[in-house]
């Protein structure tokens, strides 16, 4: 679920960057032979990517909440058998067909696996699990592979947000408002694709209070989430994902902008589905979306 205010963290990596692309056919070939990596530009502006290796678009990974909402709709339902063909450790023999078949793939067993997922990375050849915490969120980011942002763009990205005229129109009064930081709010609904068989339907408040010393203040709040599903996603998977989704309706941020003209730079980027981890790095932000309690 892509939300306004996202919690930034700085990790320390070490990466291995991507050679740039030096003809076209390496270009149309770049996102088959990334095809089930985890990518984190190098330039550290970006968030985590995966390449999906059924339609070999890049979905973004932004939080672990985020991170594993989405995921749970791509992953492959398998049994304790296949994963005790997938070594969890260096040494540990495994099953070769097994780990190629499922190599860049993230796993579940529905019998007795809970919400633990496992993610196996086509490098070492090992399973790594990953909750939705933020440590297994962190260690994702060490399995990635760094990337130039050239290069990055060359990979298709999901097709996971069109506006609609009236979230545009919304939206925009918003920007108006915070540009002079004047009080006004919107509930306003908005429908996204978080991957292939799901379509996410949001309602959130947003709320410009006022300002605040030299600042504007801003407060979000999820007002509803629902998903709907096709028939290719689990049912494991879908149970999950509206768990997921159960748990983050009324949750709230409260945001302390430096200043007006940061809040409107933000809501604008928004209004055309433009969502980041770096969204509230000029804000101090507080609520039970962050934590608090």
């Amino acid at each position: 679920m892509k939300h306004p205010a996202l919690v930034i963290f700085s990790l320390v990596l070490t990466l291995v960057a991507v050679g740039i692309a030096t003809s076209r056919a390496d270009a149309a070939s770049l996102a088959s032979r990334l095809s089930g990596r985890l990518l984190l530009p190098v330039s550290g502006q970006g968030e985590l990517w995966y390449v999906y290796p059924k339609d070999l678009k890049r979905y973004i990974l932004e939080d672990p909440g985020n991170a594993f909402v989405n995921v749970l709709s791509v992953t492959v339902e398998v049994t304790d058998k296949v994963l005790a063909g997938i070594p969890t450790a260096p040494g540990q023999k495994g099953n070769a067909q097994t780990i190629r078949e499922y190599a860049g793939q993230f796993l579940h067993n529905p019998v007795g696996g809970g919400d633990r997922l496992w993610y196996v990375d086509p490098v070492q050849k090992r399973r790594f699990w990953f909750d939705g915490s933020q440590p297994s969120f962190d260690f994702l980011h060490s399995l990635a592979l760094g990337i130039s942002d050239k290069n990055l763009a060359l990979i298709k990205p999901q097709d996971a947000y069109v506006a609609s005229m009236a979230y545009k129109k919304e939206m925009g009064a918003l920007v108006t408002a915070a540009e002079s930081c004047q009080p006004l709010k919107k509930t306003i609904p908005f429908s996204f694709s978080i991957f292939k068989g799901v379509k996410q339907t949001s309602v959130g408040t947003y709320e410009i209070v006022g300002p605040v010393g030299a600042g504007c203040q801003a407060r979000f709040t999820y007002t509803d989430e629902k998903a709907t599903f096709d028939s290719t996603v689990p049912v494991s998977s879908r149970q999950a994902i509206s768990k997921s989704l159960a748990y983050l309706k009324g949750r709230t941020g409260l945001c302390t902008y430096d200043s007006a003209a940061d809040l409107a730079q933000i809501l604008g980027q928004w209004q055309q589905g433009q969502f980041s981890t770096s969204d509230s790095a000029s804000a101090t932000c507080s609520g039970n979306y962050f934590g608090d309690n």
